[in-house]
């Protein structure tokens, strides 16, 4: 039944797309990168994203998975705009919350350790980092926010790549964080259970 509905969605919407290609409300035409944000599209990343947990409860290794998501071999360019590596990304980022993985491990984990700035700046994992330290630092934050001052500790190892560092702190300065925090978060990531 969903299946037959989609169906007929999406036969609908690509008519509605030939229409306007043809009456030249579109400036231009789509193509295979361009997301229609349909709900084609939407299930289409809900089935991905099942199919990237249960390789992950399986214990495949990314390699694994890259291969059989048919994104080894892509450009960082193309996998900047490849929704299937988007998809592959926001369930990494899940599983790094769920076992509130230092952000240190994942900038390592993701190849970034020891980029240059503009390195990192072209590499498509950067925005899976970017995605984790914004979600990360929610979970922190809130954690921080329950502890009173006397049980405040900082944490004795400090973060040792610099342009690791120079991402989260782009993030805490967007979101305004106090310098307290921010100290908190630099000195070797802190447990998240207050």
């Amino acid at each position: 039944m969903l299946r037959s509905f989609v169906t007929v969605l999406d036969s609908k919407i690509s008519a509605a797309d030939s229409l306007f290609n043809e009456k030249g409300l579109r400036g231009a035409k789509t193509d295979d990168t361009e997301e229609r944000g349909g709900v084609v599209d939407i299930v289409k990343k809900l089935q991905t994203k099942k199919q990237i947990r249960s390789w992950f409860a399986a214990e495949h290794s990314d390699d694994f998975i890259l291969n059989a998501l048919k994104l080894k071999g892509l450009t960082q360019d193309q996998l900047k705009k490849n929704p299937t590596y988007e998809a592959f990304g926001e369930v990494k980022v899940e599983k790094w919350l769920k076992e509130n993985t230092p952000l240190n491990t994942v900038w390592s984990n993701l190849g970034l350790a020891g980029l240059t700035r503009e390195e990192a700046k072209a590499n498509a994992a950067l925005d899976t980092f970017l995605k984790y330290v914004i979600e990360y630092d929610d979970k922190a934050h809130k954690a921080f926010s329950k502890l009173s001052s006397d049980k405040f500790q900082s944490a004795a190892k400090p973060v040792v790549d610099l342009e690791e560092w120079f991402w989260i702190k782009q993030i805490l300065n967007v979101k305004n964080r106090d310098v307290l925090y921010t100290k908190w978060l630099s000195q070797g990531m802190p447990s998240l259970v207050p």
